[in-house]
């Protein structure tokens, strides 16, 4: 199960129960109070317990009780803010604090070196996503996003999507994606997924490396990622990485079995 997208109120919304939450992942030039409180109305009468809305104007979401959790810069001055309401407030308790702050603290002393070089790092194609599909349903038990899903990776690569991974012999072993905003803004580097018999071998900070390289290619120079904030590796390969924190999304996605925090890095090349 995982929620769904929808044009709601002059916005694209993901949500549904699976994360308990309704997401704002894009407003139109025309979004107005009307249209938030719409959409507020739908994530009250559904149940769910946060709202949470990525946004480049954040003044109406500010004056409307929404707190900035995160953001991440763009080059022209601007920047994109993570806007947050809890609608109940057992959803505002902060669990695994202790290891958040840890986390962290490791994260910003850290040297990432990838051991990839011998393997081959190269952008999936459509004949690549039976064998993503089941990469990522091995790694994650639970995801936001229906990644275990061949025809779901197949649309998005037609879309605002590249895929790329990491290869021992034919077989598929490690994996990331860098989807970029309509106007190529910024990209969000994200589906970082690893086969456990080769972790801690740097193989998604080559990834990344190569992911930054293609969108760079591409005009593409500010870079953010939303990482699991208890886990120790994606958070020391960002920060190894010359990624920056800004902040924590409390509560606010089903990953990995459970509703976690989530950590906001971002980097400008």
């Amino acid at each position: 199960m995982t929620d769904r997208f929808e044009k709601l109120y002059n916005a694209t919304v993901h949500h549904g129960k699976f994360s308990d939450r309704a997401y704002i992942t894009e407003t139109a030039p025309c979004f107005c109070l009307s249209d938030l409180e719409g959409i507020e109305l739908t994530a009250k009468k559904a149940g769910y317990s946060k709202i949470i809305a990525k946004v480049k104007e954040p003044d109406l979401f500010t004056e409307n009780g929404y707190q900035c959790e995160a953001f991440f810069p763009l080059k022209n001055g601007k920047k994109v803010s993570f806007m947050a309401k809890y609608l109940k407030a057992e959803r505002m308790a902060v669990k695994n604090g202790i290891i958040i702050t840890d986390v962290l603290i490791e994260a910003e002393n850290t040297e990432v070196k990838s051991h990839a070089s011998d393997l081959r790092i190269q952008r999936l194609s459509s004949k690549d996503t039976v064998s993503l599909s089941e990469l990522y349903r091995q790694v994650f038990e639970t995801y936001p996003f229906p990644i275990h899903n061949a025809d779901y990776l197949r649309r998005t690569m037609t879309e605002n999507t590249r895929y790329f991974g990491i290869f021992s012999g034919e077989k598929l072993i490690a994996a990331a994606s860098a989807e970029t905003d309509r106007e190529k803004n910024y990209a969000e580097m994200s589906d970082f997924a690893t086969l456990e018999e080769y972790r801690r071998l740097g193989f998604a900070a080559a990834l990344n490396a190569e992911m930054e390289k293609s969108l760079y290619n591409d005009g593409v120079k500010c870079y953010y990622t939303i990482a699991r904030s208890v886990s120790y590796g994606m958070n020391k390969t960002f920060a190894g990485c010359g990624y920056t924190f800004t902040g924590t999304l409390f509560n606010n996605t089903n990953i990995g079995g459970g509703i976690e925090s989530m950590n906001v890095w971002y980097k400008q090349a």
